[in-house]
């Protein structure tokens, strides 16, 4: 209901059964020959099998759906338009997301949460498009179609969510999941909210790089994660091997079989989600009965808690683990403890003292650069727009340096002027009183040495005969030959 007709694409061709149909004609339909009975089934066969593939309707608009794809047309063809796209300010926000649901899944063969066969081509990234990063790492999705990679929400396992840039692209349906009769697709643009946790975590790390190499909680941390992981890949490696010399001799052929299915774990997603979804519970109803059904194994000959026990067995193993590996690691990442008694220093250049200390481990400066590298690739990835990340980048690297220019235009803003306090008085004003007071003074120090002769030899020999000279009228100061080359406004007053 509500769906538009669907038109042939170009090039398609007319069903097998239309075709003998046409070529039989009506009256002659009982004289039919033996191999149009069996271009009937095939084409019957291709019918039910086209009809298990199921249909796909296209919401542009909220309530305008039209059938887009459909048996013989696959792979369909979805572009975004301008009117899909969220406005250029929110681009680093809100990324493209092409939503696939499934609306009707077939009784005789429900979904089993298989994903759709969805391809896409767009623009390269903005660091890929500038040459800024090599071809190795860009894929090339313009002109060839690529994979596009599905989110299926943690909720209905039925959406599955594919995400483009935010200045649009193209996607293509090839298949869709096992058992689907219908779904629908549509273009979205939502906010995204792990950009602003990718910028508040890469702001952390790089602004906190010098004290986080230097916190004893992260080395604790760093230590027992590390430690856990070790001690787990020793078990499953243990496992395995076990796994391996247990089947050899009994199952033909076991040790091969056995490097086949993880090689195909490893190299095929679809085998591995598969193994992950019957191993590990996702939801809380799985997680609740997965430790009920622990809880309840028993030893069959003296009824004991197996369940409990080995899962008290396996926490103290953890603990264990983690509380050795805290030890370690605030062994290995400790800074040196500081030097008793005298320690030697120098002036720095703007006057503080630098103690010479012992020099840090190469643990932590290699840490140090670690977390710093971590907070830079955090910003530099993280909005939907690469261009605004970089600048993003290069603010938070020279924040302090704009928080200091800031800073200084604010005090000089909020400094008080000189006029606020008195009336000024003009340049030319001030001269002509400094010339004034100048002469004045020259004169009251003429007088006093024609009044006091001995006031000569106070000072030296060279000096006497330019003081005798002053004192008859001479001038108070004699510029060298080279000053007077010079063009200086700088003056002498005596007051």
């Amino acid at each position: 209901a509500g769906l538009k007709p669907v038109i042939a694409p170009p090039g398609s061709r007319p069903s097998a059964l239309g075709m003998a149909r046409l070529r039989a004609g009506a009256p002659r339909r009982c004289a039919a020959a033996p191999w149009l009975l069996g271009l009937g089934l095939a084409s019957s066969f291709a019918s039910g099998l086209a009809q298990q593939q199921g249909t796909v309707e296209y919401c542009a608009r909220p309530g305008d759906c039209a059938a887009l794809l459909t048996n013989e047309a696959m792979p369909a063809r979805v572009c975004a338009e301008p009117e899909h796209l969220a406005g250029r300010l929110t681009w680093p926000f809100r990324p493209l997301r092409f939503r696939f649901v499934v609306t009707e899944a077939r009784a005789s063969a429900p979904a089993k949460g298989g994903s759709p066969q969805v391809y896409f081509t767009a623009l390269p990234r903005g660091f890929c498009s500038l040459g800024v990063f090599p071809r190795s790492m860009c894929r090339e999705c313009e002109h060839t179609r690529c994979r596009a990679r599905t989110v299926t929400s943690w909720v209905n396992d039925r959406v599955h969510d594919f995400y483009l840039p935010p200045y649009g692209g193209c996607m293509y349906i090839r298949g869709l999941p096992e058992g689907v009769a219908r779904a629908m697709v549509s273009w979205e643009t939502p906010f995204d909210p792990t950009v602003l946790l990718y910028i508040a975590v890469g702001l952390i790390l790089l602004w906190g790089w010098e004290r986080m190499r230097e916190n004893v909680t992260v080395h604790m941390g760093i230590g027992a994660v590390g430690c856990l992981v070790i001690v787990s890949i020793v078990v499953l490696w243990w496992l395995m091997r076990e796994m391996r010399g247990a089947v050899h001799g009994t199952v033909p052929f076991s040790r091969t079989v056995t490097s086949l299915g993880f090689a195909l774990c490893a190299l095929v997603p679809a085998a591995r989600e598969w193994l992950w979804g019957y191993m590990i519970p996702w939801t809380g109803q799985d997680w609740a009965a997965w430790f009920d059904w622990w809880k309840s194994m028993r030893d069959p000959f003296w009824d004991l808690p197996i369940g409990q026990i080995s899962m008290l067995l396996a926490a103290s193993i953890i603990a264990a683990t983690v509380a050795f590996g805290a030890q370690l690691g605030m062994r290995h990442f400790a800074t040196p403890p500081d030097p008793e008694g005298d320690v030697p220093f120098t002036i720095g250049p703007d006057g503080r003292r630098i103690d010479a200390l012992p020099p840090r481990p190469w643990a932590q400066n290699l840490l140090g650069f670690v977390i710093w590298a971590s907070g830079a690739a955090l910003l530099l990835f993280s909005t939907h727009v690469d261009a605004v990340s970089l600048c993003l980048l290069v603010a938070a690297l020279a924040f302090d340096r704009i928080m200091h220019f800031l800073k200084l235009r604010w005090m000089l803003r909020a400094s008080t002027r000189p006029e606020a306090f008195r009336q000024l008085v003009p340049r030319s004003a001030f001269e002509a009183e400094a010339r004034e007071f100048t002469a004045r003074a020259m004169e009251r120090l003429q007088e006093h040495l024609q009044r006091n002769p001995r006031a000569f030899r106070s000072v030296r020999e060279d000096s006497e005969l330019r003081l005798r000279r002053f004192s008859d009228g001479g001038a108070h100061f004699q510029p060298p030959p080279d000053m007077l080359e010079m063009d200086s406004r700088r003056t002498c007053i005596i007051s």
